[in-house]
């Protein structure tokens, strides 16, 4: 194809059968091992053929992960694979809906999927396009991109030396000086066992509605993919300068997407449109939830003064001075601040910024809260300028098309390299780097090295539990008994809150009750966790005759019971019949089967090949249908209709200027002839008329009775 968009100068058209995909995505979700039914992807682009095989891919999410404001996300739709046929191929991305939207590495190649609809505001015949990254050009190279110019510099300087020491810690220097000592005395090498950054990302109701299309899955879908890209190039990253990469890498702890419903809401710091990049930034660093993360970012769409893409604070050694990665919340002469934070806006002087550029963004600002200013421009070896390109930090953005395009120089990684010592190599307790199966502290969950977790000290969670200490992110204390408690709720139900000790052994305290395939339960009176009860006889039948017990658990078709395997029939009306396979993939309803009993699926379930689902008169409903109330909807407020209107005024200005007119002229012209019947309480004025309807004439001969009474009084 021709130009995709001003940054995009060439493209390719994907168009192959999303349904199938769907359903082979469908099927690898439903497999225990995430290496069986990998999803097959064939489709041809820039003149050669792609054969994917992908799989899922949830390694870039930490296990206790956190999803605000939305409770549908599907961790597996994130996948990961290679390009078959090619040995040094990698793909990564996601499938939303059967579309893949991700990145396709082969050899030096590199190559964007992204939706259409991203780019095209009518519905194409094509869902998704495909681009090359030689193809993204950035017709701005005289913007800033990184907001970080000399005022703002100025500016954040200053805040980052204003902390105040807090009042609890006064005094007690010894918390910090040892730890301070031993930066400087830490010979070289980052902590092997602590590489994993933990991150904290936001995407504002504005990214959410012209990034995401309005969708929160998509959002963080989106972030993920971002996450993962920048991953790619510190993981490959030689920090220390011994010639091998350090692996320093990132998993994503937390999620917040705002939409439309929050932007309007009193407690959401970014509900305002109109924010700059610096007044943005300190929003999110007055955010204390920020703390006991690696770094928090938020991802918007505000197009900032001079072409600025992100800004971050800049992470430092200096004594006294605060900002970047593993900052704790502090007091500043200003109020109170986390400054572990960034931002990064996905337009740019009006045009959407493709993801190659917002990627090198994300990377260029996490590369000032790891210590790295600008790349000096005038020295050769760090901003060559030459057919490599310019480096990560360089001042001004870059297409990210070039090979040192997705590398640090010299200069940064020294830079970088100093503020890992400080904050990588430390105690266990101190660090805030963590290894990637650590335990969280805090999270809830009991995980080994912990005797208990009842949340942070201020949820009320821990204010209710008397046995267990609360997690404390500065003191980096918590997750311990109290003293004397030798167990905590936090751990089970068999813990008795009040004496901190496992109820007695015995059939008293009942903690499970008996389920359709297990037995009941009770406390051993040795922990505090539950013992499952005793699993039921194998193939016990439970879900209403329509599943059977297998080692505890409801799980198998009544199907295998004779010998058969469940499927979804196709013809109507047995679609929503619960079916099974009896052989030569003949696929028959247990209506039609003799030594069964016919059964229905749950309302919910899904149907005919996962095309449909089952609603609660037992009727498979496509997953696209509308109803005639979102079909109305969407022809006179979706997006693309709003957007029409937009179009025909433009077109039709005049038009808009009359009719304005007209109304006007109108409104005025109503009021002035109902001013004569409205009454006014100003004595000077004449008084109001009535306003009453005229009698019919009197038929003939009747007369005017009031006058022929007056008659009458004159004879």
């Amino acid at each position: 194809g021709g130009r995709l968009s001003e940054f995009i100068k060439e493209y390719d058209t994907l168009s192959y059968n999303s349904q199938s995909v769907e359903k082979q995505h469908g099927r690898h979700r439903r497999s225990v091992d995430p290496n069986s039914n990998p999803i097959i992807l064939n489709f041809l682009a820039h003149e050669r053929k792609f054969k994917l095989r992908l799989r899922r891919d949830t390694s870039i999410f930490a296990d206790d992960l956190v999803v605000e404001n939305y409770n549908d996300f599907d961790p597996s739709k994130v996948v990961a694979g290679e390009v078959l046929g090619h040995k040094k191929s990698l793909v990564h991305g996601f499938i939303l809906d059967g579309v893949f939207e991700g990145k396709i590495h082969i050899g030096d190649d590199e190559y964007h999927v992204e939706h259409s609809s991203k780019y095209f505001k009518e519905k194409q015949p094509f869902h998704s396009v495909i681009y090359h990254t030689q193809a993204v050009e950035y017709p701005y190279p005289y913007g800033r991109g990184c907001g970080l110019s000399d005022k703002i510099q100025e500016w954040m300087q200053k805040v980052q030396r204003s902390a105040m020491p807090d009042a609890d810690l006064e005094g007690d220097h010894s918390k910090f000086e040892p730890v301070l000592h031993r930066y400087r005395r830490a010979a070289s090498g980052i902590d092997p066992t602590k590489k994993t950054c933990r991150l904290y990302m936001q995407a504002d109701h504005l990214y959410t509605e012209h990034v995401a299309q309005n969708s929160k899955e998509r959002a963080i879908l989106q972030m993920t993919d971002h996450v993962r890209a920048i991953k790619a190039i510190y993981q490959g990253t030689d920090f220390d300068g011994d010639g091998n990469a350090d692996l320093i890498t990132f998993v994503i702890q937390r999620f917040l997407v705002n939409g439309s419903s929050e932007a309007s809401n009193q407690d959401n710091p970014f509900r305002n449109a109109n924010i700059g990049v610096a007044k943005l930034l300190e929003l999110n660093s007055q955010q204390k939830k920020n703390e006991g993360y690696c770094l928090s970012y938020i991802f918007t769409y505000r197009d900032f003064d001079d072409g600025v893409l992100g800004l971050a604070w800049v992470g430092d050694t200096t004594t006294g001075s605060s900002g970047g990665i593993c900052e704790n919340w502090k007091s500043f002469t200003d109020g109170h601040k986390i400054l572990n934070t960034g931002v990064v806006t996905f337009i740019n002087y009006g045009k959407d910024v493709p993801q190659k550029v917002s990627e090198i963004t994300f990377a260029h600002e996490a590369g000032h809260n790891f210590g790295s200013p600008h790349d000096p421009e005038i020295t050769s070896a760090c901003s060559p300028g030459d057919s490599d390109g310019n480096y990560i930090m360089f001042p001004r953005a870059t297409s990210g098309e070039k090979s040192n395009n997705r590398k640090f120089s010299t200069c940064s990684r020294d830079k970088m390299y100093l503020v890992l010592q400080a904050k990588g190599i430390c105690d266990q307790e101190k660090c805030c780097f963590k290894d990637s199966q650590e335990a969280i502290c805090g999270n809830r969950v009991v995980e080994e090295g912990e005797s208990c977790d009842c949340g942070y000290q201020d949820d009320a969670s821990c204010t209710a539990d008397k046995c267990c200490l609360g997690s404390n992110v500065q003191a980096k204390t918590g997750c311990t008994y109290k003293n004397g408690a030798t167990c905590s709720p936090s751990q089970g139900l068999c813990c008795n809150g009040d004496t901190c000790s496992p109820y007695p052994g015995n059939s008293t305290f009942l903690c499970q009750n008996e389920t359709e395939c297990r037995n009941q339960s009770f406390c051993n009176g040795i922990n505090a966790t539950c013992p499952l009860g005793e699993p039921k006889p194998h193939h016990t039948i439970c879900e209403d005759g329509r599943k059977l017990c297998i080692n505890g658990t409801c799980q198998g078709s009544i199907c295998m019971k004779y010998g058969y395997k469940e499927c979804q029939c196709t013809a109507e009306p047995k679609q929503c019949d619960l079916c099974c396979d009896v052989g030569d993939g003949e696929c028959k309803s247990t209506s039609d089967i003799a030594e069964m009993t016919t059964m229905t699926l749950h309302a919910g379930s899904p149907c005919d090949n996962f095309n449909g689902y089952c609603d609660v008169f037992l009727k498979c409903r496509k997953v696209d249908a509308d109803g005639p109330l979102n079909r109305l909807r969407k022809i006179f407020f979706s997006k693309e209709a709003i957007m029409s209107y937009i179009e025909w005024i433009k077109v039709y200005w005049w038009a808009v200027v009359l009719i304005g007119v007209g109304l006007i002229i109108f409104m005025a012209v109503f009021i002035k002839l109902c001013s004569v019947h409205t009454p006014s309480s100003n004595p000077n004025l004449k008084p109001a008329r009535q306003l009453t309807l005229r009698r019919s004439q009197q038929q003939h001969g009747q007369g005017n009775p009031s006058r022929a009474r007056q008659q009458a009084r004159l004879q």
